[in-house]
């Protein structure tokens, strides 16, 4: 599997207005705005340096939980992550942030991490489908019966994500290379995301493996 990077766009798909403090009234509308701004710096390859957007994401949900799940919500350390996250100065960002209630920031954790993990592995899954499609068709075969199986509830995530490895890097082929840590790291932004979330993808890449119709 080749490392990915972003499509380019000729225009952003949604430009935000200028921020000002008095347009964002309620805590609903700080939670709307900075989570919609630092997907969107997400998307377009301004967060993290890694080679692949779902290494990216996986790094930056991991570490946004940690402090959604501890319940630490007004570390420095965070506020600092997240407002560079949001391409926003410090100190706005600050009297933003400070505006939330605690609960609705647990909230906001929550929410970013989740919107920057399913883009990931909605990444990683694309790239999976078009990495296979250059594989014979034995491969892909095996692949796209152990996605139907899952689709059933006959195999576990885990199960599915070993065969898929196993297409990749047969046996005797070695996984000692970034290639394989970083199909770690797509793999794992399932921990962040809903099952149904989830199956949709792996529907999708069922979908494209199909060149011909197959019976199992």
């Amino acid at each position: 599997m080749s490392d990915a990077e972003f499509e380019e766009d000729e225009e952003p798909e949604e430009v935000f207005e200028e921020l000002t403090l008095d347009k964002l009234k309620t805590a609903q509308d700080i939670i709307d705005y900075i989570s919609d701004v630092i997907y969107d710096r997400w998307y377009n390859g301004l967060i993290g340096s890694q080679a692949s957007p779902w290494a990216s994401a996986n790094d930056f949900a991991h570490y946004i939980m940690s402090f959604a799940r501890s319940g630490i919500v007004d570390d420095s350390s965070l506020i600092s992550a997240l407002a560079e996250a949001s391409g926003l100065d410090y100190n706005t960002f600050r009297q933003l942030w400070d505006r939330l209630p605690r609960n609705r920031k647990v909230s906001l954790l929550n929410l970013i991490a989740y919107e920057v993990a399913q883009g990931g592995f909605a990444k990683f899954m694309e790239s999976l489908t078009n990495t296979l499609k250059n594989y014979d068709e034995k491969v892909r075969k095996q692949v796209a019966e152990a996605a139907s199986k899952y689709l059933k509830g006959k195999m576990g995530y885990t199960d599915l994500m070993n065969r898929i490895a196993s297409a990749l890097w047969p046996r005797g082929a070695s996984r000692n290379d970034s290639r394989y840590v970083d199909f770690l790291h797509g793999m794992e932004l399932a921990n962040y995301i809903l099952k149904p979330d989830i199956e949709w993808h792996i529907k999708h890449m069922l979908e494209g493996l199909k060149k011909r119709k197959w019976l199992w």
